[in-house]
């Protein structure tokens, strides 16, 4: 049985696995709208929002265009400092905005003062930003954001996607008009639901927008949230694994829950910085994913291969950053533990592979 230490989709204990065998119910009846109504009540709850929740049965990526299609009538300004933070400004341009892209590189701080003065000379529909930028593992000031947005207009949304940050890191929903995320991170259950949480301001804005599509409608799907029922058919298997991981949570505090992925986070740096390597960025590390250089210059590829065969699964860098960085995920059902067994493998793959290229070069 293998142990993944990828970003995603993450280690997931058997009893959420048990709780999705459960028998269907019909969509529409009252088991149902207690159902999710016991979910929505307990997303309220453990990150004190009283915000609009909104389950699709989609990718993360899903939720983000239901949020620009439904959120930005024309104008909007992308940040970026990840492959993720790109894939919004993508889906923008995709549905006929007018997007800018305001890319601060790899892993580099967001500089306010530029943001500011962009922001003040231009009118933008809506910001969209990362929370915790998957691919290099910097996590973004969401308050510090805030502040920025509100003091240049009054009018432009934030849009958040929250993917690998909600349920990982400490998190204010209500900073953002729109914060998204999915069930196959964090939450440590399998892909296949997306959570969008939107406030008035933002679901006023859907009800003027239009062409939003279908689907991706967020006024739609606010009418039948409002009846405790979705728009088309759910994800009924993993309804029930949410609310149970859900109650798991709030049995166990959302704050122990959450630095469970801190000291995890805190082991793999500390190990890094004991073999020689590097942390992609600088400052501001990542609670669920670390992001490590490659600045030995192993060999990423064969090294996932060995520990892939030795039940382990870590990620390698993510879009231009592949083979120049390899990635550990903090999420899932994996203990502190298994993450030492997993580092002290990777250290003996790394001592192997060198063994053998001395006994190569001295051979020749």
């Amino acid at each position: 049985m293998k142990k993944s230490f990828i970003p995603g989709p993450v280690e997931i204990s058997r009893d959420i696995l048990k709780e999705m065998a459960k028998p269907m119910i019909y969509h529409r009846s009252q088991e149902f709208k207690a159902l999710l109504k016991g979910i929505k009540e307990l997303f309220s709850d453990l990150l004190e929002t009283k915000n609009e929740i909104l389950l699709l049965t989609n990718s993360a990526t899903g939720a983000m265009e239901a949020a620009i299609r439904s959120c930005v009538q024309s104008k909007v300004l992308c940040i970026a400092n990840g492959e993720f933070g790109r894939r919004f400004y993508e889906i923008s341009k995709a549905n006929g905005k007018e997007a800018e892209l305001l890319d601060f590189g790899e892993g580099k701080e967001i500089k306010y003062p530029q943001l500011m003065g962009i922001l003040r000379n231009k009118n933008f529909d809506a910001v969209t930003i990362v929370a915790n930028e998957t691919s290099t593992g910097i996590e973004n000031d969401l308050g510090a954001l805030r502040k920025i947005i509100d003091s240049a207009s009054a009018e432009t949304l934030l849009l958040v996607d929250g993917v690998t940050a909600v349920f990982g890191t400490e998190i204010d929903a209500n900073k953002a008009d729109v914060l998204l995320f999915g069930t196959q991170k964090a939450l440590a259950l399998p892909p296949g639901i997306a959570i969008l949480i939107a406030n008035k301001k933002a679901l006023e804005r859907a009800e003027k927008n239009e062409n939003k599509g279908y689907y991706f409608d967020l006024t739609r799907h606010k009418k039948c949230n409002d009846e405790n029922l979705t728009l088309a058919t759910p994800n009924l298997p993993l309804l029930y694994a949410l609310l149970k991981r859900l109650n798991q949570i709030k049995q166990q505090g959302i704050d122990n829950f959450i630095q469970a992925h801190e000291r995890k986070a805190h082991l793999v740096r500390r190990w890094a910085e004991k073999n020689g390597f590097e942390l992609f960025v600088e400052c501001n590390y990542s609670k669920t994913v670390t992001v490590i250089k490659n600045n030995k210059g192993i060999d990423v590829s064969h090294i996932i291969k060995k520990l892939d065969e030795g039940g382990y699964c870590i990620a390698n860098g993510y879009g231009p950053l592949k083979d120049k960085t390899f990635r550990i995920g903090h999420m899932g059902d994996i203990t502190a533990d298994d993450t030492l067994k997993m580092l002290n493998e990777f250290e003996s793959l790394m001592m192997e592979k060198k063994d053998l290229e001395i006994a190569t070069s001295k051979t020749i």
